[in-house]
């Protein structure tokens, strides 16, 4: 299987010469959930272009909540990958466009790694490498104002993307931050006046990376630079 995702194209390199699973080719619209059945079913999406966002729906009140991105440094769900059932209640949707993966079929997936140590060693990296994201994600919205996470948030999008321009409404940042929209677009033009980043209708290019990390104080950073010297050069 021929694959632009880093994670993927490492472990293929690494194995003993047995050949990937057969993978689906699937393309899945900005915005546009991915169904239940695909996402708690037994497939793994390696994603080869776009984000996809995954979200906590609230039952209660209905809200959604960021908690991780995907792009083409790997793969998810990685609970079904690690042979356990993710509990359910997450949204997952493309973000920034159109989403394109290869679709294999996880316990395919599951024994093409199985006894290969190097293979096994990588999807734990992934997984601490997830989790380090996770709580630099945990301490920014805890910790830190609407600026703060906007930044970060437009980073780690940067990172995943081709080029220097996001395609994002201000909506969609405040759905991802867990803000509000005129909150999202007051702050936004004041990083356009820093200089950091220029406004056009529905993206956002990205100008300045150094005055970004400055702003978001340490909640960017640790867990690319994991990725980075554990697994493949990852981000810009």
């Amino acid at each position: 299987m021929q694959t632009s995702n880093l994670l993927v194209r490492l472990m293929i390199e690494a194995s003993d010469g047995r050949p990937l699973p057969v993978a689906k080719q699937m393309s899945f619209k900005a915005g546009a959930r991915i169904p239940d059945e695909l996402l708690y079913g037994e497939h793994a999406f390696i994603i080869e272009k776009g984000v996809a966002a995954t979200l906590l729906l609230s039952p209660r009140t209905g809200r959604t909540s960021e908690v991780s991105m995907c792009g083409f440094e790997g793969l998810f769900p990685l609970g079904l990958v690690l042979d356990m059932h993710p509990p359910r209640g997450y949204v997952v949707l493309p973000q920034l466009g159109d989403l394109e993966a290869n679709v294999v079929d996880v316990t395919a997936f599951r024994e093409w790694v199985a006894g290969q140590s190097k293979l096994e060693r990588m999807l734990l990296d992934y997984l601490y490498f997830q989790l380090v994201e996770k709580n630099t994600t945990i301490a920014c919205m805890d910790q830190q104002g609407v600026e703060e996470r906007i930044c970060r948030w437009l980073l780690m999008c940067h990172d995943r993307t081709f080029g220097d321009f996001i395609r994002i409404t201000h909506e969609e940042i405040a759905q991802m931050i867990s803000s509000y929209r005129p909150t999202v677009t007051n702050t936004v033009h004041q990083l356009e006046e820093t200089g950091a980043i220029k406004l056009y209708r529905g993206q956002i290019e990205m100008l300045n990376r150094h005055k970004l990390i400055e702003i978001c104080d340490g909640t960017y950073g640790p867990a690319e630079q994991f990725y980075r010297q554990h697994l493949a050069p990852f981000g810009k």
